[in-house]
Formats: structure tokens, sequence, C-alpha cells
């Protein structure tokens, strides 16, 4: 965990200190998807070495999720004095970044987290999703008509502050809401990527999320798959993690906590297209790659050494008990 601070606390050098020229001479180059866009913010978020905001806040949130479960026991002070720095600089790395859609996914992590380690916690975490999601979908109109009422509301006194609670950016997600996945006759049952093309903001199809660009860039059918795919390897990878064993120094935390971060970037990114963004789809591929390790691999070895541990733990005939008398 510790090859990522560097990249940390050079962004929050960027946000502290501005980008310095050959920084604004890089974002001008195009090298950056975001560059110019990035430049025409009240305040240029920053960057470190990664290609953009968005990849730097992503990074930082996972940087901070594991080293937030690797911090030794309590009993190791030194050790655990110096983990509790790393965390605070992967948070303050994560909030410098002006990503909200990042610091959202890291709360949905840590709570999903928690949840995950039992079958009632993983119920309610799908349940409240899909119904924000579908709230989100069923009713993107109303909800970009009354953006600039409500943002009458929040503070835009300081660059920071019009940074943190601007309300706008959040009109092209329920655009393609609204254009696309709240209007099934724009569906194409199957669709030729390569005629792809909706990315012009006054296009009748227009869409900034991963699911509307989905759907017309492959058609409904081959998306419907996908889902239902996702959906069993989902369900297949929850099942396996809630019979691993439930010790704290068991592997369930560690497999929930994967499982949060995978589950916490896709629901994040049914508002954005992150999984085109490397190194984003890297870590998700590496993610998803040691949770399947659990998974398949892990899960007899953790259920023999468990099972080992309750024998050990039972004391032998005649130690602690009383005996009869012959």
């Amino acid at each position: 965990m510790l090859v990522g601070i560097p990249v940390a606390i050079y962004g929050i050098w960027q946000y502290m200190m501005g980008l310095s020229q050959f920084e604004i001479e890089y974002l001008k180059s195009g090298l950056s998807s975001v560059g110019e866009a990035n430049l025409e913010d009240v305040r240029p978020r920053p960057f470190s070495t990664l290609s953009s905001p968005t990849a730097y806040s992503y990074v930082m949130l996972f940087m901070l999720a594991l080293s937030a479960h690797f911090v030794p026991s309590k009993d190791q002070v030194r050790r655990t004095w110096k983990a509790n720095v790393v965390i605070l600089i992967y948070a303050l790395a994560l909030l410098v970044s002006m990503v909200r859609s990042a610091i959202v996914a890291g709360i949905g992590m840590m709570v999903f987290a928690r949840l995950f380690r039992s079958k009632a916690g993983v119920c309610i975490a799908y349940s409240v999703s899909a119904v924000c999601l579908a709230g989100l979908i069923a009713f993107a109109e109303p909800i970009l008509h009354s953006l600039d009422a409500l943002q009458t509301f929040l503070p835009t006194n300081s660059d920071w502050q019009e940074q943190a609670f601007r309300l706008g950016t959040f009109s092209d997600r329920l655009i393609g809401y609204r254009n696309v996945l709240s209007n099934p006759s724009a569906w194409p049952l199957v669709a030729n990527p390569l005629a792809f093309d909706s990315t012009k903001t006054g296009s009748e199809v227009y869409s900034h999320d991963l699911i509307s660009q989905m759907l017309l860039r492959i058609g409904a059918i081959p998306v419907f798959l996908c889902l239902c795919g996702a959906i069993y390897f989902v369900w297949r990878a929850h099942h396996v993690i809630l019979r691993l064993p439930e010790r704290k120094d068991g592997i369930r935390p560690l497999a929930a906590r994967l499982m949060a971060l995978i589950v916490a970037f896709f629901l994040s990114q049914a508002a954005g297209s992150g999984m085109t963004t490397f190194p984003l789809n890297f870590w998700m591929g590496m993610f998803a790659g040691l949770l399947s390790v659990i998974c398949i691999y892990l899960k007899g070895t953790e259920l023999a050494v468990a099972k080992t541990v309750d024998v050990a733990a039972v004391p032998p005939a005649g130690i602690g008990r009383r005996q009869n008398p012959i």
C-alpha cells in the first residue's frame, strides 16, 4: 500500500499549490481525455501522475480501502500508528480530488463491506441500491428540471464550494436516463458497435452513463444476456463468501471488502464511464481475479482451517469436567 503514497501526496500538493506550467501544458496537449474541461473549471482538479482527476480519485479510494483492511492489531502500537498515517493520507487525497462520485462510492463501499458479511445484509444492500437507481431513472425528468431550484439552497461562495456542491454536472447523467433508459423505443435489439455515436450533447439519444451507451452500442438483447450473466456470477460470489469462515482473522472480511469495492464502483459508474478509463479497468480486473481466487481455490483451505480450529477449541474428555467417582 506504500507505493501509492507519492501519488497521493503529489495530488495533495497540486490541490494546495495549484498546477505548474508543465502540468497545464500536459492538459492542453490532448493526452488527457478531460484536459481542457479540467482547465475550464473554476479550479483545476488534481490528477497527480494519472491521466485524469477521475482516475486519481478512484485509485486513492482503492488504496484507502485496502489500507484500512490490513491495519495491524492494536497490540502492535508502532505499526498501527504508521498504518493510520497511511489511511489519513489516502483519505485526504480522496477528498481533495473533488470527484464526488468516488467519495460517494467510498462511503458506499464501507457500508457494503459490512453488509456483505451476512445474507440479510446482502439483501438490504441490493434492495436499497435497486430502489435508488430505479427512482433516478423513473424520475429523471422532474429531477432534471428541479436542479436549478435546488442549487439555490447550496453554498457557492468560493471555488471549493462551487465544485463540491455543483448540481449542474448531474444533468448529463439525468439526460441519459431520460433519453435512453426510460425510453425503450430508443433501444435497438442488436446494434453495430462501429456505428455507435451518441456523444454529441444535442443528440436525441445523448447519454453519459455506461448502461445507456451499452444499450445503444450493442443492443438490448446482448445487454440483457450480459446482465443475466453478471447477476449469476454476483450471486455465486456472494454464496461462496457467506460460506467462508466468520472468524475475525478469517478471509471473509477481505472477500466482502473486495466484493464491496467492485459493486460500489460499478454502481457509481451507472452515471459515468469509468470502466473505459485506465487504470480503473485494470484495478477492477485485478480485484475480480483476486476474489475469484478466494472463492474458487481458497474456499476449501479456509473451511479446513476453520474445522481444525473448532476441533482444537474443544477440550478433550476429562479436561475441565468433573470426573465421576469410581
